[in-house]
C-alpha cells in the first residue's frame, strides 16, 4: 500500500492510493489493496474529487510491475500534468517531490556537507568553516522555505544545482543557499544569515555559475570572464587554455578579436591566414571540453569591430547558410560598433576596412579621438577595401533575422559613461552583452552577478516595497569587492501582478524608480564598504574619484525625487568598494527556479511547455489563473483556447479588456516599448543591458530603425539576440 500525505496542500488530509496493479517491495511483487483505493476525508468533495482523478490517472500509468522507489516520482508527475487545471495539482506535485527529496537525504545542513566532502564536491577549507559553526547553520535552515519552489523548480535543482554523489542527492534545495552563504561571507555568521534568508525568499538569486560551485574546490564565483585574444600564432593556444580553464566551471566568455590580423597581411614575416580559422578552432574547442552532467555548459561570444578588413567573413560565418568550413554553429557573434559606422549607415555613405596589424590604434581609441584617427587613415590610403556602410549593415541585419545575432554593443556609450575609463579602452563585452569591463592580455575582467526578482516586492496593495527593494541591493551587492553586476528578473510578473500593462505610463515610471532605487542603494553601500575591504585598487584617478555617478552622464535622467544625490555624490569622492555595480543580465536558468519572467522583459507566452515523466504539459502564470478564477472565467475549455491561440489571450473577448492589456505577451507589445523602457532606465546602470528585440516577422527595415532609436537614446547595447516566432520555443525537458 503507498500512502500520499497532503501535508503541503491541506492540513490533515490523507489519501490512500490503490488498485489491482502489482508493485514490488523489497524484492517481493505484491497487489494493491484494491479495497481501499481511496480513504480521504469524505466533507471535502472538491478535494475527493482531486484525488479520485489523480488517483485514477496515477494508476492509469502502471505496467504490470512498478518499483516502490518509481511511486512517488510517478505520482508527482501524474499531479503535475493536472497544474492548469487547477493550481492545487501543483502544490500536491511540490508535495510529493520534496517528500522524495528529504527521505533521500539527511535533515543536517552539516552532515550533507561531509558527505559532499567526502564524495570529493567541496574543498577541505569550507568543511572546516561549516563544521566550526555546524551548530547555527543548521538551526538555521528552513525547509518550509522550499515551498517557494515549483515542482518544476524542484526537478531543476536536482538535475543542474544540488549536490549529488553520482546519481545519489545529498542535497536539499535549502542547503544550496546555505551553501551558496558561507561561499560568499566565510565565518561572518551574520551576513551568512542575511544572505541565506534573502535568498531563500527569492529575494535575490545570484548567477547560476555560483549556485553550482559554491563551496568546491574551485568555487567559481564569478559567472562572467572577458579577455582579448592572443594574436600570435605561438600563442593562440594559451587564448584556448583560458578558454578551456573558464568554460569548465560553466563561466561564459567574451573573447575580443578584432586585434586579429587580417587574412593575406603579413606580420613579422608571416604570412596570416585570417580570423576564420582561429574561430574555427574556438568553435570545435567548445565541444571538446568535458562539463559535468546537468550543470550549464560553458559558451563564448566573440567580439570585433566593423571597420576590421573581415569583417563580411565573420558576419557570414552565423548565416544560416554556406559551406560548413565557412561557418560557426557553437558561438555566439557580437559587434563592438562605433558611432561613426552608425553615422556613415545613416547618412549611406562609405565605410574604410582596415587590418589590425596596420591600424591597431583604433581598438585603443572611442570617440572624438577614434573618429579623428579613423579618418586620419583614411587619407593616408591605408584601407584594405572600401564599401558602402549600408551593404555590410544590411549584411549585418540579414544574418540577425536569419540567426538571431550578431549581438550588437555601441561602444562609445560604453567608455564614454565607464567607471573604468582611467583604465583603458574598454574592446569587448560578456557571452550576453551585460557586463562591459576593461581587460587587457594580462589580467581578465571578471564579474559575479545577482538578480533580484522583483514579483517579492509586490505588496498586497500591488506596490512594489521600495524600502525592502533598497535593503535588498545591499545584500546583493556584498559579493565583491571589484566590479559586479546586479540586475533584475521578473519584471513582467511585477507588472502584471500590479494590475499594470506593461506598456502603461504607471509602469514606465515603476520601471526608472525601481532601477533608480536599486542603483542609488547599491553605490550608497559599497561606499560603507570601504570602511570593511579599502576601496578598489584603482579608485584614485576614476570618474568616482570626483564624484561621477551614472546619472551625471545622461541629460535626460529621469529621477523620483525619493533620494539625496548631492550627498553621494560628496560620499563617493571619499571611496567606493566597487567600481561597477549594477548590470541586467538575461536570467533564463535562475527564472526557472522562481518560475518569472526572464529579467526586464515582458512575459514571452501565458503558456509553458514542459515536458516530464508523464508526458509533455501546460504550465500558465498562476497569478493569471488565480486572477481568472476570481472572476469565475477559469476552466479547461479556457486553458485550451489559450493553448489554440500560442498563449495569447488578446482574442479571448470573455475575458475583460483590462485583463487582456495586463497580459499582454512580449509579441505583443510595440517592440519600440522595449527600447525606451530600457533608455529610461539606463542612467542607472553602469554597464549594460542584454536587452532583446522581439519581432514576429521581421524585417530589415523594422529591425533597423530598432536598433538605431537604440543607439540615438544613448543605449550601451544596441541588441542582445533578436527573438522572431519561428525561433521560439518554450519547451523545456525536466
Amino acid at each position: 500500500m503507498f500512502i500520499f500525505r497532503f501535508e503541503n496542500v491541506r492540513t490533515g488530509d490523507f489519501a490512500m492510493l490503490g488498485a489491482k496493479n502489482n508493485v514490488r517491495v523489497d524484492g517481493i511483487i505484491q497487489p494493491f489493496d484494491d479495497e481501499k483505493a481511496i480513504d480521504i476525508h469524505r466533507d471535502s468533495p472538491e478535494l475527493f474529487d482531486i484525488a479520485k482523478r489523480l488517483t485514477t490517472t496515477f494508476l492509469s500509468k502502471f505496467g504490470d510491475i512498478i518499483r516502490t522507489v518509481d511511486l512517488r516520482p510517478l505520482l508527482a508527475s501524474t499531479a503535475a500534468s493536472f497544474i492548469s487545471s487547477d493550481s492545487i495539482y501543483g502544490e500536491i506535485a511540490r508535495g510529493v517531490e520534496l517528500e522524495t527529496i528529504y527521505d533521500e537525504t539527511t535533515w543536517s545542513f552539516s552532515d550533507a556537507m561531509l558527505s559532499a566532502y567526502n564524495a570529493n564536491l567541496v574543498s577541505e577549507d569550507f568543511l572546516a568553516n561549516v563544521t566550526l559553526h555546524s551548530r547555527v547553520l543548521d538551526t538555521l535552515i528552513s525547509d518550509t522555505k522550499d515551498s517557494r519552489f515549483s515542482y518544476f523548480a524542484l526537478k531543476v535543482l536536482q538535475k543542474s544545482y544540488l549536490l549529488k554523489d553520482g546519481v545519489d542527492l545529498l542535497e536539499r534545495p535549502q542547503f544550496m543557499w546555505m551553501r551558496t552563504a558561507v561561499q560568499i561571507h566565510g565565518s561572518d555568521i551574520l551576513n551568512v544569515e542575511k544572505s541565506y534568508c534573502m535568498m531563500s525568499s527569492m529575494r535575490f538569486i545570484p548567477g547560476s555559475p555560483i549556485l553550482s560551485n559554491s563551496g568546491s574546490k574551485l568555487p567559481g564565483l564569478s559567472s562572467c570572464y572577458l579577455l582579448p585574444a592572443d594574436t600570435d600564432p605561438g600563442t593562440i593556444f594559451d587564448t584556448l587554455q583560458k578558454v578551456s580553464a573558464i568554460t569548465l566551471n560553466g563561466g561564459g566568455i567574451g573573447l575580443g578579436i578584432q586585434h586579429l590580423p587580417a587574412k593575406g597581411s603579413i606580420v613579422n614575416g608571416r604570412l596570416r591566414t585570417g580570423i576564420v580559422p582561429i574561430i574555427k578552432l574556438l568553435d570545435a574547442s567548445l565541444n571538446v571540453i568535458d562539463q559535468e552532467p546537468g550543470k550549464r555548459p560553458g559558451a563564448m561570444t566573440l567580439y570585433i569591430e566593423p571597420w576590421h578588413a573581415e569583417i563580411l567573413s565573420f558576419v557570414r560565418m552565423k548565416r544560416l547558410t554556406g559551406p560548413d568550413d565557412e561557418r560557426a554553429k557553437n558561438i555566439f557573434f557580437a559587434l563592438w560598433t562605433n558611432d561613426l559606422f552608425m553615422q556613415r549607415v545613416d547618412e549611406n555613405s562609405q565605410w574604410s576596412l582596415f587590418c589590425p596589424s596596420t591600424a591597431s590604434t583604433l581598438i585603443s581609441t572611442f570617440g572624438k579621438d577614434f573618429e579623428k584617427e579613423y579618418r586620419r587613415l583614411e587619407a593616408s590610403g591605408k584601407a584594405y577595401s572600401t564599401i558602402p556602410a549600408r551593404d555590410l549593415w544590411r549584411e549585418i541585419i540579414l544574418c540577425q533575422i536569419e540567426s538571431g545575432g550578431p549581438s550588437i554593443l555601441f561602444k562609445d556609450a560604453i567608455n564614454r559613461t565607464s567607471n573604468q575609463q582611467n583604465l583603458g579602452v574598454i574592446t569587448q563585452g560578456n557571452l550576453c552583452t551585460e557586463i562591459v569591463q576593461y581587460a587587457n592580455r594580462q589580467e581578465t575582467a571578471v564579474s559575479p552577478i545577482a538578480s533580484i526578482v522583483l514579483p517579492s516586492f509586490v505588496t498586497r496593495e500591488r506596490r512594489i516595497d521600495y524600502d525592502r527593494l533598497g535593503d535588498t541591493s545591499v545584500e546583493s551587492g556584498a559579493q565583491n569587492h571589484r566590479a559586479i553586476g546586479i540586475g533584475i528578473q521578473g519584471l513582467g510578473d511585477a507588472f502584471a501582478m500590479m494590475g499594470l500593462p506593461f506598456d502603461s505610463a504607471e509602469a514606465a515610471q515603476i520601471n526608472v524608480t525601481i532601477s533608480e532605487t536599486i542603483y542609488f542603494n547599491a553605490v550608497d553601500e559599497s561606499c560603507n564598504l570601504i570602511n570593511v575591504f579599502g576601496t578598489y585598487p584603482t579608485f584614485d584617478k576614476a570618474p568616482a574619484s570626483e564624484g561621477w555617478l551614472q546619472p551625471d552622464y545622461y541629460t535626460s535622467a529621469r529621477t523620483s525625487g525619493r533620494f539625496n544625490w548631492d550627498a553621494l555624490r560628496s560620499k563617493l569622492k571619499k571611496g567606493i568598494c566597487n567600481s561597477l555595480l549594477t548590470a541586467y543580465m538575461p536570467t533564463a536558468d535562475t527564472s526557472q527556479l522562481t518560475g518569472y519572467s526572464e529579467g526586464f522583459e515582458p512575459i514571452t507566452s501565458m503558456i509553458v511547455t514542459r515536458e516530464i515523466l508523464t508526458g509533455q504539459i501546460i504550465v500558465i502564470p498562476t497569478h493569471l489563473i488565480s486572477l481568472l478564477e476570481d472572476l469565475e472565467l477559469w476552466s479547461e475549455a479556457l486553458r485550451d483556447r489559450i493553448v489554440a491561440d500560442n498563449g495569447s489571450i488578446q482574442r479571448i473577448q470573455e475575458i475583460p479588456k483590462h485583463i487582456r492589456a495586463i497580459y499582454k505577451t512580449s509579441w505583443e507589445i510595440d517592440p519600440e516599448t522595449i527600447v525606451l523602457m530600457a533608455a529610461d532606465r539606463a542612467p542607472y546602470i553602469c554597464q549594460a543591458q542584454s536587452m532583446n528585440i522581439f519581432l514576429s516577422s521581421p524585417s530589415i527595415e523594422t529591425l533597423s530603425r530598432l536598433i538605431f532609436l537604440g543607439w540615438k537614446r544613448q543605449l550601451k547595447t544596441g541588441i542582445y539576440l533578436l527573438k522572431t516566432s519561428s525561433s521560439f520555443t518554450s519547451a523545456t525537458y525536466l
